[in-house]
């Protein structure tokens, strides 16, 4: 995938892992899974953002600049609901693979950081329920634009002395 978006576009430069909660995965209390549920939920949240910066990270690295991002999640500080545990650990593992490439990669100018959403507008493609608005200090839920700007930032030159870092973006919701 890389060599053929390099082919195409250049040398990646900016990678953003961006995932969440597996399509047609149910999120059942940790007690009533199983070990074969547990696996869609840290492939998808773990072992693609870990493949993927794996796969970027040598041209990055020989290029002496780069920028991985992951999208992570409240979830991985704070239990949020029931049904989350296998998602939340995976983040939190995520949020962990970020600071130690971080480490590794920052000699080479590359930055490797992590933006823990907060509840956003729209979960599953569904409205969150306006009532829990409230719970959030600002008053609202977070859009799409809100995490683009942050993304965006954090992948920009502006940036460069910022690595290992989970910045939460939650409305205040989660404070660190």
């Amino acid at each position: 995938m890389v060599a053929e978006v390099a082919g195409r576009l250049g040398p990646v430069d900016v990678l953003v892992n961006a995932a969440g909660i597996p399509v047609g995965v149910s999120g059942a209390p940790s007690v009533d899974t199983e070990r074969a549920d547990w696996e869609p939920w840290i492939a998808l949240n773990l072992h693609a953002p870990m493949q993927t910066a794996h796969a970027v990270l040598p041209g990055m690295r020989e290029r002496g600049w780069g920028r991985v991002l992951s999208i992570s999640s409240y979830a991985s500080r704070a239990a949020s609901r029931n049904g989350l545990a296998v998602y939340g650990a995976a983040k939190a593992g995520l949020e962990s693979f970020t600071r130690h490439v971080a480490l590794e990669s920052a000699p080479f100018g590359v930055t490797v950081n992590a933006v823990a959403l907060g509840t956003m507008s729209h979960l599953d493609g569904q409205p969150a329920p306006p009532e829990h608005a409230a719970a959030i200090p600002v008053g609202r839920f977070g859009t799409p634009e809100d995490v683009g700007w942050t993304v965006g930032f954090l992948a920009s030159d502006r940036a460069g002395w910022i690595t290992g870092q989970t910045l939460h973006l939650n409305g205040g919701a989660y404070m660190a």
